[in-house]
């Protein structure tokens, strides 16, 4: 074995992620121990089976479509990038996944090799920080004395509440996308205002 074997064998044995391939019709050909752990099926297990084995039923007939069409043409919009599907384990569960996928070409079809993520983690931390947000946009929007706005980087609003709309007498869908300078700050002060701002973001 060459040193370009040993290292990718290191890779498949000891990578966090799951590694599964597949022949040109569709059945497991490897299985590393990430994907036993991920999917609870040990490679006994997993070796000969269709990659269905790994898929929700309810998008079981895409993807049976795609690897169809992409046997036929070699192509497909997923090749090459990281993409989020919801996977199956053994168990039945459904969780997110990061998938990136790779393809070679052999004489009877295309070998196809993917590596998984979990990222189940990732999005319930997505989800609870959407969450805390929608609440402090719902409090601050419902504060009757007090302005708040949002800005970004370029100083555009993107946030105007209640408040901001009775004090300075601009509209909700007047401020949104307007630039800070030019809707609450004096001439005299604006030249100041833009460069202290542009600093905050350097």
């Amino acid at each position: 074995m060459n040193s370009n074997q040993t290292d990718y064998q290191e890779f498949f044995e000891f990578s966090l992620d799951a590694i599964v391939c597949s022949d040109h019709t569709g059945h497991i050909t490897l299985w590393n121990p990430a994907a036993e752990k991920m999917f609870g099926y040990n490679a006994c297990e997993a070796i000969g089976q269709p990659l269905t084995i790994l898929i929700p039923h309810e998008t079981q007939a895409q993807h049976n479509a795609a690897f169809e069409h992409f046997m036929l043409t070699g192509k497909s919009a997923n090749l090459g990038k990281a993409i989020e599907i919801n996977a199956r384990k053994k168990d039945a569960s459904v969780f997110p996944v990061e998938l990136s996928l790779s393809a070679k070409k052999t004489p009877q079809g295309y070998k196809i090799s993917a590596i998984l993520r979990d990222i189940t983690e990732r999005k319930q931390l997505e989800s609870k920080l959407k969450s805390n947000a929608s609440k402090l946009q719902s409090i601050f929007s419902n504060i009757s004395n007090i302005s708040v706005q949002g800005y970004d980087k370029n100083r555009k609003v993107v946030f105007w509440n209640q408040a901001s709309e009775e004090i300075y007498g601009y509209a909700y869908d007047e401020a949104i996308g307007q630039r800070l300078e030019d809707l609450i700050i004096p001439e005299a002060m604006k030249e100041g205002v833009v460069s202290s701002v542009n600093h905050w973001h350097e």
